[in-house]
C-alpha cells in the first residue's frame, strides 16, 4: 500500500500476512520509499519485501513460552503460599502466648522470615513485569536500622553455627526514617550478607 505518499511520509514499512501454496500463512515485511529527482521532486517509489515468517513464529513461540512460565509461577506461588500462611499465622498466635525471651526472639525470626518469604512469592507473580522492566519500586516510609536488624537476626544463627561473627555498624548520619522499598532493600541486604 502506498498510503504513505498521501500522508507526506518519505517511507513506510508494514508486515503483511500471506497464504502460501501449501495453505500455511506466512509473513512478509514490505517497505516502500519515495524516489526523488535532482530537484527533490517525487518521481516514483521503490519497494522491497523480506520473508519474516520464521521471525514471527519464533516471537509467537516465545510469547507462548512466557505465558506458560507465568501460569506455572502463579500455580506454584499459590501452592507455596498456603502452608506459608499457616506458618505466619501460627507464629503470630504463638507470639501472643507466654514465652521466654529466647523463645520470643526465635519466634520473631520465624514470623519475619515467613513475612519476607511471602513477599518474595508475591514478587514472583510479578516476574513477567520484572522481565519487561515494568516493575515499580514501592515508596513507603521505612526504618533502615530496623531492616538491617531483621536481616542480621535472620542470618545470625546460621553465622554462629558456622563459627562466624556477624556484626554491623550504622553511621549516625543515616536517617531514622526514609522513603523506599523495604522488601527489596531487605532482599538486597539478605543476599549480600548471606554471601
Amino acid at each position: 500500500q502506498l498510503e504513505f505518499l498521501a500522508n507526506g511520509q518519505e517511507s513506510s514499512t508494514n508486515c503483511v500476512q500471506l497464504r502460501g501454496p501449501d495453505g500455511r500463512d506466512g509473513f512478509v515485511e514490505v517497505s516502500f520509499s519515495r524516489l526523488h529527482d535532482a530537484l527533490g521532486r517525487t518521481i516514483g517509489t521503490v519497494g522491497q519485501g523480506h520473508d519474516i515468517t520464521e521471525l514471527v513464529r519464533a516471537r509467537e513461540a516465545a510469547e507462548a513460552s512466557a505465558d506458560a512460565k507465568g501460569s506455572f509461577l502463579a500455580t506454584m506461588s499459590h501452592e507455596i503460599r498456603t502452608p506459608l500462611d499457616g506458618i505466619i499465622v501460627s507464629s503470630t498466635v504463638l507470639l501472643d502466648t507466654p514465652l521466654t525471651d529466647e523463645q520470643r526472639r526465635l519466634c520473631d525470626i520465624v514470623k519475619t522470615s515467613g513475612d519476607t518469604l511471602l513477599k518474595l512469592i508475591n514478587d514472583i507473580l510479578d516476574f513477567s513485569r520484572m522481565e519487561s522492566g515494568r516493575l515499580e519500586l514501592e515508596q513507603v516510609q521505612l526504618a533502615p536500622r530496623q531492616v538491617v536488624d531483621e536481616v542480621f537476626a535472620l542470618l545470625g544463627h546460621d553465622a554462629q553455627t558456622k563459627g562466624l561473627s556477624l556484626e554491623y555498624a550504622i553511621p549516625d548520619s543515616v536517617p531514622t526514617l526514609v522513603m523506599g522499598d523495604a522488601v527489596r532493600l531487605r532482599q538486597v541486604l539478605t543476599n549480600l550478607v548471606a554471601n
